[in-house]
């Protein structure tokens, strides 16, 4: 049995190492079948895509392993949060069939079961990295490492294919194409992705007081760089919204500990990022065709048009509050069995978008207590470590989850999605096991 634990946390690192690869090459793998022959695709010729991607197959297979896991480490407060989740579908399931509605069990199976991944990620993560056996400095130290080469791989998968002409599009609407999200397959969950590893890394280099000699810290350093600039190319709003937080709160934390310690450090590790991605920004003038001034203007700017010609709601929500009403509206017609157990997925032709809505309409209220519970108590939890073991690194990982909050709130493709949502998950672990005051000792489940 300890063999069998061994080998499985030993895959479970491997996963954390080579997740990034998996999106650019599932991204890769959607362009070649879309017909991208070298130039750029947009979501509009995403079309005749296999249901099973070979990413998604990779996790669903280290999900059996992952809950595996948890019954080895006898995790029986888990098995029965998750044997009320499943509870709490059926019952969502049941609801679709005594309303008479047509519905799909195959939507209503994939979409439980992405967020149950999220979570299994969050519990099995939570007891390696406890029972790891290093302490926790070198513990975090390997982690960042791999955050670090993590975040590289996704600003290549970006960077690279632009520099080429090549990938997807970021929008195709009726504002035209703009934006360029690389070779990955959706805008929204590599913005998620990078706006949870940003900040992280970033206080890596930040906090570095020796950063003569070449070696990781510099490598920290340069990822953020190119993360920097690879979200002004992916051009999401939420991306910007994201960068300007990001360097807000990092610089916001430098200029007082400047003026209150006489300690410039935070400042001057800032100005050279911002330097490097100066760098790399005349880099891509001079070899792109099309400016990377004119697609991050571009991106920025359409916003404020759409609010122009149309409303403040649609600029910001996308139109995600067309699909939100007709939800409602099915909500209300249910009453009230629709507030016990939801109107379910598989009844959906759209999905909101907006992730904590989702799991109130679609597995009502019973439903939203049995699959938040343990995210918000981690929220919390989170809150008072802030404030009990203050530090930089404590300052940038709920900057990192807290962007993320609002934008599974507002944009959703997080607590549903093996890509954004494992991060998060794994981010929470982070924070509560470094970030807080009892270190390794802390309680998660």
């Amino acid at each position: 049995m300890v063999k069998a634990k061994k080998t499985f946390e030993k895959l479970f690192w491997l996963l954390l190492m080579v997740s990034p690869a998996l999106d650019l090459v599932n991204g890769i793998w959607s362009y070649v079948l879309c017909g991208g022959d070298g130039g750029m695709l947009s979501s509009r010729d995403i079309q005749g895509l296999p249901t099973l991607s070979p990413s998604f197959a990779v996790r669903m297979v280290m999900l059996v392993l992952m809950v595996a896991y948890i019954f080895l480490q006898k995790q029986w407060k888990a098995v029965l949060m998750f044997a009320g989740i499943g509870l709490a579908w059926v019952l969502s399931v049941g609801g679709e069939v005594l309303r008479g509605v047509s519905f799909s069990l195959s939507a209503d199976i994939q979409y439980i079961t992405r967020f149950c991944y999220c979570l299994v990620v969050l519990i099995t993560y939570s007891v390696m990295l406890k029972e790891d056996g290093r302490d926790r400095e070198g513990l975090r130290a390997a982690i960042d490492k791999v955050l670090s080469l993590s975040l590289m791989v996704l600003g290549v998968g970006v960077l690279v294919p632009y520099m080429l002409g090549m990938g997807f599009f970021t929008y195709a609407d009726r504002m035209g194409y703009r934006g360029c999200r690389g070779f990955f397959y959706a805008g929204n969950d590599i913005t998620a992705v990078m706006m949870l590893m940003l900040p992280v890394v970033l206080v890596g280099w930040l906090e570095q007081k020796d950063v003569k000699k070449a070696g990781w810290p510099w490598a920290q350093a340069v990822a953020s760089a190119m993360c920097l600039l690879s979200m002004l190319i992916i051009g999401t709003k939420t991306a910007f919204l994201a960068l300007a937080v990001t360097l807000a709160a990092m610089g916001g934390y430098g200029l007082w500990a400047g003026l209150r310690q006489k300690e410039w450090r935070v400042l001057r590790r800032l100005a050279v990022v911002l330097v490097l991605v100066l760098a790399l920004l005349l880099v891509l003038m001079a070899v792109c065709e099309d400016s990377p001034l004119e697609t991050i203007w571009k991106s920025l700017t359409v916003t404020q048009q759409i609010a122009e010609k149309e409303d403040l709601e649609t600029a910001v929500l996308s139109g995600r509050t067309t699909t939100l009403d007709k939800v409602i509206t099915q909500f209300r017609e249910g009453m009230p069995l629709t507030a016990l157990v939801g109107v379910g997925r598989g009844s959906q032709q759209k999905v909101i978008e907006m992730d904590l809505l989702e799991v109130v309409f679609y597995y009502g209220l019973l439903g939203a207590a049995a699959m938040l519970w343990l995210y918000l108590l981690q929220g919390v939890r989170m809150v008072i470590d802030l404030f009990r073991a203050f530090s930089l690194r404590s300052l940038a990982v709920c900057v990192a989850l807290g962007l993320c909050v609002g934008y599974l709130t507002l944009a959703g493709h997080t607590l549903f999605s093996v890509t954004a949502g494992f991060y998060f998950a794994f981010m929470i672990v982070y924070a509560r096991l470094f970030c807080s005051r009892d270190g390794l000792e802390t309680r998660i489940l």
